[in-house]
Protein backbone atom coordinates (compact mmCIF):
# COMPACT_ATOMS: atom_id res chain seq x y z
CA UNK A 1 0.00 0.00 0.00
CA UNK A 2 1.44 2.89 -1.21
CA UNK A 3 1.73 6.27 1.67
CA UNK A 4 -0.42 8.71 1.86
CA UNK A 5 0.76 12.62 1.81
CA UNK A 6 -0.14 14.54 5.20
CA UNK A 7 -0.46 18.47 4.62
CA UNK A 8 -0.14 19.94 8.17
CA UNK A 9 -1.35 23.64 8.56
CA UNK A 10 0.04 25.58 11.43
CA UNK A 11 2.25 28.48 12.38
CA UNK A 12 5.33 27.46 13.95
CA UNK A 13 7.04 28.69 17.14
CA UNK A 14 10.16 28.18 19.14
CA UNK A 15 10.39 26.80 22.43
CA UNK A 16 12.56 27.82 25.34
CA UNK A 17 11.65 24.95 27.60
CA UNK A 18 12.96 25.63 31.25
CA UNK A 19 13.10 21.74 32.92
CA UNK A 20 12.64 20.23 36.16
CA UNK A 21 11.34 23.19 37.56
CA UNK A 22 10.38 22.79 41.72
CA UNK A 23 7.10 25.10 40.84
CA UNK A 24 6.35 28.16 38.90
CA UNK A 25 7.87 31.40 40.17
CA UNK A 26 5.56 34.03 41.74
CA UNK A 27 5.84 37.80 40.54
CA UNK A 28 9.51 39.01 41.90
CA UNK A 29 10.42 35.36 42.34
CA UNK A 30 13.47 33.46 40.50
CA UNK A 31 13.42 29.62 40.69
CA UNK A 32 15.86 27.40 38.90
CA UNK A 33 14.95 24.59 36.81
CA UNK A 34 17.28 21.02 36.10
CA UNK A 35 17.77 21.42 32.74
CA UNK A 36 17.10 24.11 29.32
CA UNK A 37 16.05 23.01 25.75
CA UNK A 38 15.52 25.24 22.72
CA UNK A 39 13.57 23.23 20.33
CA UNK A 40 10.82 23.80 17.31
CA UNK A 41 7.06 24.11 19.15
CA UNK A 42 3.55 25.00 17.97
CA UNK A 43 2.77 23.73 14.95
CA UNK A 44 6.01 22.37 13.76
CA UNK A 45 5.67 18.86 16.47
CA UNK A 46 3.10 16.81 14.82
CA UNK A 47 4.83 17.05 10.89
CA UNK A 48 8.35 16.15 12.62
CA UNK A 49 7.18 13.35 14.64
CA UNK A 50 5.17 12.17 11.62
CA UNK A 51 7.53 12.69 9.01
CA UNK A 52 10.48 10.95 11.35
CA UNK A 53 8.24 7.90 11.17
CA UNK A 54 8.33 7.52 7.24
CA UNK A 55 5.35 9.63 6.33
CA UNK A 56 5.58 11.87 3.74
CA UNK A 57 4.56 15.18 4.87
CA UNK A 58 4.47 18.83 3.50
CA UNK A 59 3.94 21.85 5.60
CA UNK A 60 2.24 25.48 4.87
CA UNK A 61 3.33 27.67 7.96
CA UNK A 62 5.04 30.86 9.05
CA UNK A 63 8.59 31.06 9.85
CA UNK A 64 9.92 34.94 10.93
CA UNK A 65 13.05 36.19 9.32
CA UNK A 66 15.32 35.54 12.37
CA UNK A 67 17.70 33.30 13.75
CA UNK A 68 15.11 31.14 15.26
CA UNK A 69 13.17 30.91 11.93
CA UNK A 70 15.87 30.06 10.24
CA UNK A 71 16.49 27.51 13.01
CA UNK A 72 12.96 26.10 13.31
CA UNK A 73 13.20 25.82 8.95
CA UNK A 74 16.61 23.81 9.22
CA UNK A 75 14.98 21.49 11.99
CA UNK A 76 12.10 20.83 9.95
CA UNK A 77 13.56 20.09 6.53
CA UNK A 78 16.22 17.83 8.68
CA UNK A 79 13.12 16.15 9.51
CA UNK A 80 12.15 15.63 5.82
CA UNK A 81 9.20 18.08 5.74
CA UNK A 82 8.39 19.56 2.82
CA UNK A 83 7.30 23.35 2.97
CA UNK A 84 5.23 25.54 0.73
CA UNK A 85 5.71 28.80 0.12
CA UNK A 86 7.99 31.96 1.39
CA UNK A 87 8.91 30.52 4.77
CA UNK A 88 10.70 33.73 5.82
CA UNK A 89 8.81 36.98 5.06
CA UNK A 90 11.41 40.09 5.00
CA UNK A 91 10.96 41.83 8.49
CA UNK A 92 8.77 39.02 10.25
CA UNK A 93 9.47 37.81 13.48
CA UNK A 94 9.18 33.89 14.93
CA UNK A 95 6.76 33.55 17.15
CA UNK A 96 8.13 32.36 20.99
CA UNK A 97 7.18 30.53 24.15
CA UNK A 98 9.08 30.41 27.29
CA UNK A 99 7.65 26.77 28.87
CA UNK A 100 8.12 25.95 32.59
CA UNK A 101 7.92 22.23 32.99
CA UNK A 102 7.37 20.77 36.19
CA UNK A 103 7.13 16.85 36.83
CA UNK A 104 3.54 16.93 36.53
CA UNK A 105 2.14 19.73 33.91
CA UNK A 106 3.71 23.24 32.47
CA UNK A 107 2.48 26.62 31.80
CA UNK A 108 3.81 28.92 29.44
CA UNK A 109 4.47 33.09 28.36
CA UNK A 110 4.50 33.43 24.75
CA UNK A 111 4.83 36.08 21.96
CA UNK A 112 2.81 35.14 19.30
CA UNK A 113 5.65 36.44 16.45
CA UNK A 114 4.31 38.75 13.16
CA UNK A 115 4.25 36.10 10.39
CA UNK A 116 1.49 34.79 9.03
CA UNK A 117 0.82 31.94 6.31
CA UNK A 118 0.97 32.12 2.38
CA UNK A 119 -2.61 31.45 2.28
CA UNK A 120 -2.69 32.22 -1.86
CA UNK A 121 -1.48 28.56 -2.11
CA UNK A 122 -3.74 26.65 0.07
CA UNK A 123 -5.67 25.12 -2.69
CA UNK A 124 -2.79 24.10 -4.27
CA UNK A 125 -1.23 22.63 -1.50
CA UNK A 126 -4.40 20.86 -0.83
CA UNK A 127 -5.04 19.59 -3.86
CA UNK A 128 -1.76 17.87 -3.62
CA UNK A 129 -2.09 16.35 0.27
CA UNK A 130 -4.20 12.86 0.90
CA UNK A 131 -4.78 14.09 4.13
CA UNK A 132 -4.86 17.85 5.57
CA UNK A 133 -4.11 18.22 9.33
CA UNK A 134 -5.03 21.82 11.24
CA UNK A 135 -6.38 23.47 13.64
CA UNK A 136 -10.06 24.86 14.30
CA UNK A 137 -9.43 28.23 14.30
CA UNK A 138 -8.08 28.27 10.73
CA UNK A 139 -10.98 26.13 9.73
CA UNK A 140 -12.92 29.39 10.70
CA UNK A 141 -10.84 31.80 9.23
CA UNK A 142 -9.93 30.05 6.10
CA UNK A 143 -12.19 27.55 3.55
CA UNK A 144 -10.01 24.71 4.32
CA UNK A 145 -12.89 22.27 5.18
CA UNK A 146 -14.70 23.50 1.68
CA UNK A 147 -11.38 22.75 -0.40
CA UNK A 148 -10.91 19.31 1.59
CA UNK A 149 -14.34 18.47 0.76
CA UNK A 150 -14.45 19.79 -3.24
CA UNK A 151 -10.99 17.36 -3.52
CA UNK A 152 -11.68 14.51 -1.67
CA UNK A 153 -9.15 15.07 0.87
CA UNK A 154 -10.04 14.03 4.74
CA UNK A 155 -9.61 16.51 7.14
CA UNK A 156 -8.31 15.84 10.98
CA UNK A 157 -8.51 19.23 12.98
CA UNK A 158 -6.56 20.00 16.41
CA UNK A 159 -8.15 22.36 18.44
CA UNK A 160 -7.19 24.74 21.19
CA UNK A 161 -8.97 26.39 24.09
CA UNK A 162 -9.03 30.02 22.34
CA UNK A 163 -10.66 28.24 19.01
CA UNK A 164 -13.53 27.29 20.89
CA UNK A 165 -14.55 30.41 22.81
CA UNK A 166 -16.90 31.57 19.57
CA UNK A 167 -19.06 28.19 19.66
CA UNK A 168 -21.54 29.40 17.56
CA UNK A 169 -18.14 29.52 14.64
CA UNK A 170 -16.67 27.08 15.71
CA UNK A 171 -20.04 24.41 15.62
CA UNK A 172 -20.44 25.73 11.91
CA UNK A 173 -16.98 24.51 10.48
CA UNK A 174 -17.48 20.81 12.46
CA UNK A 175 -19.92 19.09 9.22
CA UNK A 176 -16.93 19.41 7.29
CA UNK A 177 -14.28 18.14 9.50
CA UNK A 178 -13.49 14.05 9.35
CA UNK A 179 -11.79 13.60 13.12
CA UNK A 180 -11.77 16.16 15.35
CA UNK A 181 -9.45 16.36 18.69
CA UNK A 182 -10.04 18.35 21.41
CA UNK A 183 -9.06 17.78 25.55
CA UNK A 184 -11.55 17.53 28.30
CA UNK A 185 -12.05 21.42 29.09
CA UNK A 186 -12.09 21.77 24.97
CA UNK A 187 -14.60 18.95 24.51
CA UNK A 188 -17.09 21.02 27.59
CA UNK A 189 -16.86 24.45 26.16
CA UNK A 190 -17.77 23.64 22.17
CA UNK A 191 -20.47 21.20 23.32
CA UNK A 192 -21.90 23.15 26.19
CA UNK A 193 -21.98 19.42 27.71
CA UNK A 194 -19.85 19.14 31.31
CA UNK A 195 -20.00 15.65 31.13
CA UNK A 196 -17.25 14.38 28.95
CA UNK A 197 -19.77 11.18 27.41
CA UNK A 198 -22.30 13.77 26.56
CA UNK A 199 -19.86 16.22 24.82
CA UNK A 200 -18.52 13.33 22.67
CA UNK A 201 -21.94 12.06 21.60
CA UNK A 202 -23.03 15.95 21.00
CA UNK A 203 -19.41 16.57 18.95
CA UNK A 204 -19.60 13.27 16.76
CA UNK A 205 -23.19 13.76 16.36
CA UNK A 206 -21.41 17.00 14.15
CA UNK A 207 -18.61 15.60 12.21
CA UNK A 208 -18.18 13.42 9.29
CA UNK A 209 -16.57 10.85 11.15
CA UNK A 210 -15.63 11.33 14.84
CA UNK A 211 -14.08 12.81 18.18
CA UNK A 212 -11.18 12.25 20.12
CA UNK A 213 -11.06 13.56 23.47
CA UNK A 214 -8.28 12.95 25.49
CA UNK A 215 -7.75 13.07 29.11
CA UNK A 216 -3.73 13.53 29.86
CA UNK A 217 -2.90 10.78 32.04
CA UNK A 218 -6.00 9.25 31.98
CA UNK A 219 -6.10 8.18 28.41
CA UNK A 220 -9.48 9.25 26.50
CA UNK A 221 -12.43 8.32 24.36
CA UNK A 222 -13.87 8.42 21.32
CA UNK A 223 -16.44 8.29 18.62
CA UNK A 224 -16.08 6.89 15.15
CA UNK A 225 -19.34 6.48 12.45
CA UNK A 226 -21.16 6.73 16.09
CA UNK A 227 -19.35 3.80 17.79
CA UNK A 228 -17.67 4.62 21.24
CA UNK A 229 -14.13 3.69 22.00
CA UNK A 230 -12.24 4.46 25.14
CA UNK A 231 -8.36 4.35 25.35
CA UNK A 232 -5.92 4.47 27.67
CA UNK A 233 -2.45 6.19 28.46
CA UNK A 234 0.79 4.38 27.55
CA UNK A 235 3.74 4.53 29.99
CA UNK A 236 6.53 4.63 27.76
CA UNK A 237 9.18 5.68 30.53
CA UNK A 238 10.26 8.20 32.99
CA UNK A 239 8.15 11.50 32.63
CA UNK A 240 10.12 14.41 32.00
CA UNK A 241 8.04 17.23 29.97
CA UNK A 242 4.57 16.87 28.73
CA UNK A 243 5.16 19.57 26.19
CA UNK A 244 4.02 18.46 22.76
CA UNK A 245 1.84 15.67 24.57
CA UNK A 246 -1.31 16.09 22.46
CA UNK A 247 0.90 17.16 19.13
CA UNK A 248 2.56 13.27 19.16
CA UNK A 249 -1.13 12.12 19.90
CA UNK A 250 -1.84 13.66 17.02
CA UNK A 251 1.13 12.60 15.28
CA UNK A 252 0.45 8.96 15.94
CA UNK A 253 -3.26 8.95 15.25
CA UNK A 254 -2.06 10.22 11.48
CA UNK A 255 0.43 8.08 11.25
CA UNK A 256 -2.00 5.35 11.70
CA UNK A 257 -4.75 5.94 9.80
CA UNK A 258 -2.14 7.07 6.92
CA UNK A 259 -1.18 3.41 7.19
CA UNK A 260 -4.37 2.13 7.01
CA UNK A 261 -4.92 0.62 10.41
CA UNK A 262 -8.36 0.72 12.03
CA UNK A 263 -9.39 3.42 14.25
CA UNK A 264 -9.14 1.98 17.71
CA UNK A 265 -5.30 0.82 16.00
CA UNK A 266 -5.19 4.47 15.08
CA UNK A 267 -6.09 5.42 18.52
CA UNK A 268 -3.54 3.22 20.11
CA UNK A 269 -0.59 4.36 18.16
CA UNK A 270 -1.47 8.20 19.24
CA UNK A 271 -1.13 7.32 22.65
CA UNK A 272 1.96 5.32 22.52
CA UNK A 273 3.95 8.24 20.76
CA UNK A 274 2.43 10.57 23.22
CA UNK A 275 3.69 8.36 26.00
CA UNK A 276 7.14 8.39 24.60
CA UNK A 277 6.67 12.18 23.82
CA UNK A 278 6.57 12.69 27.70
CA UNK A 279 10.17 10.86 28.33
CA UNK A 280 11.69 13.61 26.65
CA UNK A 281 12.33 17.34 26.49
CA UNK A 282 9.98 19.49 23.82
CA UNK A 283 7.79 18.60 21.29
CA UNK A 284 9.89 16.44 18.85
CA UNK A 285 12.84 14.13 18.97
CA UNK A 286 15.06 13.27 15.96
CA UNK A 287 15.93 10.00 17.35
CA UNK A 288 12.02 9.23 16.60
CA UNK A 289 11.60 6.98 13.93
CA UNK A 290 8.75 3.90 12.50
CA UNK A 291 10.92 1.31 13.91
CA UNK A 292 11.10 2.70 17.35
CA UNK A 293 6.95 2.98 17.43
CA UNK A 294 6.36 -0.28 15.49
CA UNK A 295 7.92 -2.01 18.75
CA UNK A 296 6.00 -0.74 21.09
CA UNK A 297 2.79 -2.91 19.54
Amino acid sequence: MSKKNVLCIAECCCDLIFAGMPGIPRLGEEIYGSDFVIKPGGGANTPISLSLLGTPVSMLTALGDDDMGRQIGETLKKSGVRLWGQQHRPGTRTAVSAVMSTDTDRCFASYGGTGGLDWDILETAIAQADIVQTYLGYCRQQPIARLCGKYGKMLCVDANYADVQDRKEALAVLPGIDYLKVNEQEAACLSGCEDAEAALAFLGARTKCGVIVTRGSRGGIAMDHGKPYTFSAVNMGEFRDACGAGDNFAAGFLYGISQGKTFPQALESGSRLAGLAVTWYGGNDQTLNCTKLDTMF
